[in-house]
């Protein structure tokens, strides 16, 4: 599990910790990421959960979901989707 680990960091650390969980992943090694940078997260994983105040509000694939950005504004202005839920 990762824990919001783009927050504060420089962005070439960042995508240098990006490739890591990658090549982590490709090994066979589940990961959950837990992130605020939707840009970030969307890289990362193959399916998007998406809460509010401790509810999940959204589960989507992260190709389905990062090809709507329009989607993606609205569940992050906290507007639920019922498509997908």
């Amino acid at each position: 599990m990762i824990d919001e680990f783009s927050l504060g960091l420089a962005p070439v650390v960042v995508g240098g910790l990006c490739e890591l969980v990658r090549r982590l992943n490709e090994r066979g090694t589940s990961v959950l990421v837990v992130e605020q940078s939707v840009n970030v997260a969307l890289s990362l994983v193959h399916r998007a959960y998406v809460m509010e105040k401790g509810e999940i509000i959204a589960e989507e694939s992260a190709a389905v979901l990062s090809a709507d950005p329009e989607r993606i504004r609205t569940l992050m202005l906290g507007g639920h989707v019922a498509e997908g839920v």
